[in-house]
């Protein structure tokens, strides 16, 4: 059996030397990263991929790398048991890569966006500038500070925020760590003293009671959110590094793994990351039964998706073997989202030669446990359709919030929440639903990556509204009849019969709502909104 899990980690290992081969992965990791480097670790060998081979992972700051790195093997060669402060030390590292991977997400989906400068400010820059310092720098400097604390007299687990953080460092050497951190704006981001302008953004902050000013362009920040990406780059490598070059390290980790499901799942998720898939998410199921793993992938042909998912489970099988199920979800961007479930019972057939990869497939997908669809090979413009954005419409005394497409391939098919500011009468209501409607119906809309679905310039097939009275903040959004809330649910469909039973909604909502026809439109009408007309005339 563990030849058949070497096996099929050996396969999946193959996947990543489709792009590069080990030996050259290990001969540039000694060229830029460390030339004592035998081997890397399993573990870590995705992480070495991205960041000797993938940009921006490699652009990281090679002088926060060296000094970090520097700063490891000095705690490392005095420190008496280096292995009492690894636990925290892991999970404060894990929390940060975690959050370093999200980051990336972000910066390639937002960074190049052209908004104006105050809303991509708002948007992409002070999001992603926190990220880093608080989200990454911060868990990375509690790490060192948790070794660090085994060499020095002083008690420096006290210092837990960044200003306290950021003084450690410095006055302990370490300087070339905080270079690019400003501990100002971050003081001014988190306290609300930020004014921006056209040209820069300037930053308020209080020192020893005095209000103080820093300004900079948005090019300047820019440039300081790259600089500070590449400094957590740079840290993050040289983690890696003193985790790789050190066996007894290794072995302490493997140890920890034993015993703390957090530092596990982390390390499993770095594991399980090649090039084209990445782990999201470890979980186990509430009752405690199966194992979960979310993957987005680059690929979505479905024999591959099939084989890959059987990859996963069986290494997931071996890793974790107390699961009675293993659960592989795969998102793409060109394909709505896949899974497949394999039972540990057939992997162990499997992996014991009593059936083979096919009826493996087989029983798993005779029991609705294995749903691929096929992608949607339409030649898109993905770029457009992601940065598209439904307008802002609204009228005299309403606004149209939270518009999404749900075409199908035949109709055209737009819903939305309608918001009317004040009480007024039935008629009123049902003018402003018509001209909400009829904004909608023109409304142009997007292709969709996953599916393939009727867009265009064309007038929608359907419309459909839940009509609330109030503004976009009301936090009772149920379509039940005793949210006071709730005006109406309309429904608009271009040949007067509806597609969608009971406008989507179950019975007991559905079932109380008072329905007239006017038109292609239904109305839906909460009796209270009624009700409360009727008294209102009395």
């Amino acid at each position: 059996m563990q030849e058949y899990y070497m096996y099929m980690r050996s396969r999946y290992i193959h996947r990543l030397e489709e792009k590069i081969e080990l030996k050259d992965l290990v001969d540039l990791a000694k060229m830029k990263i460390d030339p004592s480097l035998e081997d890397i670790p399993l573990l870590f060998l995705s992480s070495y991929y991205d960041f000797l081979c993938t940009e921006p992972y490699s652009l990281w700051n090679e002088k926060v790398a060296a000094r970090t790195f520097e700063g490891l093997q000095n705690i490392y060669n005095n420190s008496v048991d280096i292995e009492q402060a690894l636990k925290s030390v892991l999970t404060h590292f894990l929390i940060s890569y975690a959050c370093y991977k999200e980051l990336i997400k972000i910066i390639e989906d937002l960074s190049f966006v052209n908004d104006s400068p105050e809303i991509k400010t708002r948007m992409y820059r002070i999001p992603t500038y926190n990220g880093l310092i608080e989200g990454c720098l911060t868990n990375l400097y509690k790490s060192f500070r948790d070794l660090l604390d085994l060499i020095v007299e002083k008690d420096l687990k006290s210092q837990t925020r960044l200003n306290g953080l950021y003084e450690m460092l410095v006055s302990n050497g370490y300087p070339e760590l905080c270079e690019n951190v400003d501990v100002d704006l971050r003081n001014a981001i988190n306290h609300g003293g930020i004014f921006l302008t056209d040209i820069k953004a300037q930053f308020y902050f209080y020192k020893k009671g005095k209000q103080e000013v820093k300004e900079m362009t948005y090019s300047d920040f820019d440039r300081t959110i790259e600089n500070l990406f590449d400094d957590v780059s740079g840290m993050i490598v040289a983690y890696i590094r003193f985790f790789s070059i050190y066996p007894d390290i290794m072995s302490s980790i493997e140890t920890i793994m034993q015993s703390d499901t957090f530092i596990k799942n982390g390390l499993i998720k770095i594991l399980l990351s090649l090039p084209g898939a990445t782990c999201g998410v470890i979980s186990e199921s509430p009752d405690g039964t199966q194992l979960n793993m979310m993957f987005n992938t680059r690929f979505n042909e479905r024999g591959e998706l099939v084989k890959f998912s059987i990859e996963v489970a069986s290494i997931a099988r071996a890793i974790y073997p107390s699961y009675d199920s293993y659960f592989v979800s795969i998102s793409n961007e060109r394909m709505l989202p896949g899974w497949a479930r394999y039972s540990a019972i057939d992997l162990d057939a499997v992996a014991n030669s009593e059936i083979d990869i096919i009826d493996l497939y087989t029983k798993s997908e005779s029991r609705g446990d294995v749903l691929f669809w096929e992608p949607n090979n339409e030649l898109l413009d993905l770029d457009y359709i992601k940065y598209h954005r439904f307008p802002i419409t609204k009228g005299n005394g309403w606004r149209l919030a939270n518009i999404s497409d749900c075409s199908t391939k035949e109709f055209k098919r737009l819903k939305a929440d309608l918001f009317i500011e004040k009480k007024m009468s039935k008629k009123e209501y049902i003018r402003i639903v018509n001209d909400s409607i009829r904004k909608l119906k023109s409304m142009f809309n997007p292709p969709t990556p996953q599916i393939k679905v009727k867009h265009g310039d064309i007038p929608a097939d359907s419309i459909y509204l839940n009509v609330y009275l109030g503004n976009i903040r009301i936090r009772n959004k149920s379509l039940f009849t005793s949210n006071n809330n709730f005006l109406l649910y309309a429904e608009y469909n271009s040949p007067g019969v509806s597609f969608l039973k009971n406008g989507g909604l179950p019975d007991v909502a559905w079932v109380p709502l008072l329905k007239e026809h006017i038109g292609n439109i239904l109305y839906a009408w909460n009796p209270n909104t009624i009700q409360s007309e009727n008294e209102s005339r009395i």
